[in-house]
């Protein structure tokens, strides 16, 4: 799979997830074979403000530049010069691609007419794709959602995307109303790759391997993103190559410690404790005495603690699976 100039040896992407598509976890990602990442949404006025806080968001470890490993920086926003300009301060900062997130249905961001809002404003999303495609030069993707509120217009919104050059569309089905609940319609995915020639990414209720398989086969969309699926199982790309794959407690003790230790480097030990108390209760979901541990860690304040609970914890688990 080709976007733009890029080519793809795989079809599985890790999705932009604010609050957890960070670079600590797109590097546990990788290290299961997950080649295209993309990061949490950014700011596009922010971005152009220059804010501290903003541009750590852009950070790309060092073997993010590695050959074969793609990195995708999301924007947000609704202002067609901003999104512009951030646009090329991403391509600066060294982003493989340019995401614009055209589907977040949560109020905060749509009341500035940013994310899925701008499926509401059809000229409005064709000035700011044209703008961002003038100045950039990397591949440029854009994700969107089946339709603003309850309306359904994805065919057309890609075929706008298309003509404005945009290189790829990621496609979520549901529209924003319906935001994360009920179920996910691939229909629409498959309805939007008939009707556009670029590649379309579908995205939506893929939680296994046999989701993935069955989303490529009913829809032939050109790959899958993954966002819920990977959260606390980031092995799930892993699967792609090994159907059967399922990781040992002691190898899943050293990638939650690894990851634990990136996000320290990353965030400061004070601020690790807080970011990686989600993914310790997703990394722990359906274990044995995991609701128990869940609760000791969410108490904890210092990072040396809450290793050894991880360590305690998982000596349990080798035991009981030993036993």
């Amino acid at each position: 799979m080709k976007i733009g100039s890029l080519t793809l040896s795989n079809t599985m992407a890790l999705a932009p997830m604010a609050g957890v598509s960070d670079y600590p976890f797109r590097t546990i990602c990788r290290d299961y074979g997950c080649q295209l990442a993309y990061s949490e949404m950014v700011s596009s006025e922010g971005l152009v403000r220059g804010g501290d806080k903003t541009i750590s968001y852009l950070y790309k470890g060092k073997e993010e530049y590695d050959d074969g490993k793609i990195i995708g920086f999301q924007i947000f926003g609704s202002e067609p010069d901003v999104m512009a300009e951030a646009a090329e301060i991403v391509e600066g900062k060294g982003a493989d691609i340019v995401d614009i997130n055209m589907g977040c249905p949560v109020k905060k961001v749509t009341k500035t007419k940013s994310g899925s809002a701008l499926l509401g404003d059809l000229p409005l999303l064709r000035k700011i794709s044209s703008a961002v495609r003038k100045r950039i030069k990397v591949p440029f993707t854009v994700k969107i959602r089946a339709g603003w509120k309850d309306e359904v217009n994805a065919v057309e919104v890609a075929q706008i995307l298309e003509d404005c050059g945009v290189d790829a569309v990621i496609l979520h089905p549901r529209t924003q109303k319906e935001a994360f609940k009920g179920q996910a319609h691939w229909d629409l995915i498959k309805k939007v790759k008939e009707n556009v020639k670029i590649p379309v990414i579908g995205n939506g209720d893929v939680v296994s391997i046999e989701d993935y398989h069955r989303m490529m086969s009913e829809t032939s969309c050109n790959a899958v993103m993954i966002g819920r699926g990977a959260m606390g199982n980031p092995w799930i790309f892993k699967t792609l190559d090994d159907p059967s794959y399922q990781p040992t407690m002691d190898e899943m003790k050293r990638v939650i410690l690894k990851h634990y230790r990136l996000s320290i480097e990353f965030y400061g030990k004070e601020k690790a404790v807080r970011e990686m108390r989600k993914h310790l209760s997703w990394y722990t979901k359906g274990l044995s005495e995991g609701s128990l541990f869940r609760t000791r860690i969410n108490t904890m304040t210092q990072s040396i603690d809450v290793i050894q609970e991880i360590e305690t914890f998982f000596a349990r688990q080798t035991e009981k699976t030993e036993a």
